[in-house]
């Protein structure tokens, strides 16, 4: 139930910290500044990111996610789209990745009734896709890395899951990153006044999306 409760709240930020281990099976793209850009696809090289994902959250997150939390999303959502940013060496190592961000993406007959509603009936059947973490390490912020993370991940949702929306939950009062998302093009659509639950206090969170392709919001 613990970890039930936890994942329901997944939508916060942080770091990617992984183990020493080469991304054989992985999608690169070069890009500047020397930082690279990899999809990870393997679910073995996932599973090899928990303790650090685990100690990270605890030091980073609101609130702490104990491995189970991530053992449970990689095993129950099979349409993960999970990029990380590297400097060099370009290896696995925490020295090396600097960002991260994960994104779940439901194909059209496993999308939730609070989903759906996202989009204008005369869309159809459609994926939608909720980023659950994005995440870069506090000394390469302001470089554009979380910007290319997002924009990577955008373009695999789009082309190949065909999602016509993508959203995320952001606290109220975060408005960094209330500009950020919007300079990517994200709208607020809602507001969930007991969402966060921090340092026994409940937060308002804004519900934000952007539509792709023909996608477009139910009309008010």
């Amino acid at each position: 139930v613990f970890i039930a409760m936890l994942l329901r709240r997944v939508s916060s930020c942080g770091l990617l910290l992984l183990s020493r281990r080469c991304l054989h099976t992985a999608t690169s793209v070069a890009a500047g500044d020397g930082i690279r850009y990899t999809r990870l696809q393997d679910m073995h090289e996932r599973q090899q990111v928990v303790p650090a994902l685990a100690s990270l959250s605890r030091r980073l997150f609101p609130v702490g996610y104990p491995p189970g939390v991530f053992r449970s999303i990689f095993r129950s959502e099979p349409d993960l789209v999970m990029w990380i940013a590297q400097q060099k060496p370009y290896d696995a190592s925490a020295e090396s990745v600097v960002g991260f961000v994960l994104t779940r993406v439901r194909p059209p007959e496993r999308v939730m009734r609070a989903e759906s509603i996202l989009l204008a009936p005369e869309c159809g059947p459609s994926a939608v896709t909720y980023v659950m973490m994005l995440g870069v390490d506090q000394p390469f912020r302001r470089h554009g890395i979380s910007s290319k993370l997002m924009e990577n991940a955008i373009a695999d949702c789009t082309h190949q899951y065909a999602a016509k929306v993508i959203y995320l939950h952001t606290e109220k009062r975060n408005e960094a990153a209330i500009r950020f998302y919007e300079r990517l093009g994200f709208s607020v659509m809602d507001e969930h006044r007991f969402y966060y639950f921090i340092r026994f206090r409940f937060h308002p969170a804004l519900v934000m999306a952007r539509y792709l392709g023909d996608g477009r919001p139910l009309s008010t």
